[in-house]
């Protein structure tokens, strides 16, 4: 009796203090996880949009190679 007794007091609020703290980390790494989403969300958009710029101009450039004013025009764009 005295050990499950002792147990009782000693090893359930140990346990149950791992787990607050368990509980803390795992809600600081979702909140990390959340932030590196947003980040990589914004650093993908801001590489995506020049880089469809400079593939549709070369696109126009590229169109009719014949017409140097249009290919000069797109590459200054570029």
């Amino acid at each position: 009796q005295l050990i499950i007794e002792g147990f009782d007091h000693l090893f359930i609020p140990y346990a149950l203090s791992l787990k607050a703290s368990l509980d803390k980390q795992i809600s600081k790494l979702e909140e990390l996880d959340k932030a590196k989403d947003q980040f990589l969300a914004s650093i993908s958009h801001e590489l995506r949009s020049p880089l469809n710029s400079i593939v549709g101009w070369t696109d126009l450039a590229l169109m009719d190679v014949g017409n140097v004013d249009r290919m000069t025009d797109a590459l200054g764009v570029i």
